[in-house]
C-alpha cells in the first residue's frame, strides 16, 4: 500500500484468466446478439416496427406465430450472456471494493 496526496493506495493483483474470460464472455455476448438481432430484423423489421402503431404490429405479431416469439426471446436471452462480464467487470478492474 502507499499514498497519493495522502490517500492510501491499495493495489490489487487481478488474474488474467479472469481478465481473458470477461473479455471472452463480453465478444461471445456481442456475437449472439448480433446473430440475434439479425435473424430478428430480417423477420420481423425489428427495430424499425417499434416505430410503428399497435394496430400495425400486434396483427404482425401474430403472423410470425412461434417462430417469432423464439427469435425474441432468443435476442432477449443474449443481453443476459452478456450480465456474467458486467458482473464480473468490478473483478477484472481491481474494484470490489
Amino acid at each position: 500500500m502507499y499514498a497519493v496526496q495522502g490517500v492510501p493506495v491499495v493495489t490489487v493483483t487481478v488474474d488474467h484468466r479472469l481478465r481473458r474470460t470477461a473479455g471472452t464472455l463480453f465478444v461471445a455476448g456481442a456475437l449472439a446478439f448480433a446473430g440475434a438481432a439479425t435473424a430478428l430484423s430480417s423477420t420481423f423489421d425489428w427495430p424499425d416496427v417499434l416505430r410503428e402503431p399497435a394496430a400495425v404490429v400486434l396483427p404482425a405479431v401474430v403472423a410470425g406465430g412461434a417462430g417469432l416469439t423464439w427469435t425474441w426471446f432468443a435476442t432477449a436471452w443474449t443481453y443476459a450472456i452478456l450480465l456474467v462480464p458486467i458482473l464480473l467487470l468490478p473483478a477484472v478492474l481491481g474494484r470490489r471494493g
